[in-house]
């Protein structure tokens, strides 16, 4: 079957419609966004006066590695894991701000708005409320996490 090069450097193939085109572009506009709300996460983080690396990945209670590979954005294409996300939220030292980020990010994930399966969702919220996330059900059957006034304290 013969195949066309695309300007991204990807093989199709030749019947390659519109539909799939929609579907790529689509799924790019889905990482990007999701890129774009980790650096919000970053942002967040420096507004609240943590500047350096080394302040960063304490106030994530992360090692140095894990918080560049974040705050640089070139992480995997998948996001942040459940794993990450409640080591980060689980930090005493963690800004009201930044946890709010944290948080509002894990919802968006568990909702399906950066990509992502039926079943890598239920996974990936599951894993969330197995942490100890605070989850409830909505309307269309998608969970969305409860803050509790703890986290929303004033610092």
């Amino acid at each position: 079957m013969p195949q066309t090069v695309q300007k991204t450097g990807r093989y199709l193939p030749d019947f390659a419609n519109a539909e799939l085109m929609e579907q790529v572009l689509t799924e790019r506009e889905l990482k990007a966004r999701q890129s774009s709300k980790i650096r919000e996460i970053g942002e967040a983080l420096i507004t609240a006066g943590f500047v350096s690396l080394n302040a960063q990945a304490k106030v994530f209670a992360l090692p140095r590695s894990t918080a560049w590979t974040i705050l640089s954005a070139k992480h995997k294409g998948t996001g942040l894991c459940a794993r990450i996300i409640c080591r980060m939220l689980s930090s005493g030292e963690l800004p009201v701000l930044v946890r709010a980020k944290i948080m509002e990010y894990a919802q968006e994930k568990a909702a399906g708005i950066y990509g992502g399966t039926q079943r890598q969702r239920r996974r990936f919220t599951a894993k969330l409320t197995l942490r100890g996330l605070p989850f409830t059900s909505s309307r269309r059957g998608e969970r969305r996490m409860i803050p509790t006034n703890k986290e929303f304290a004033t610092t």
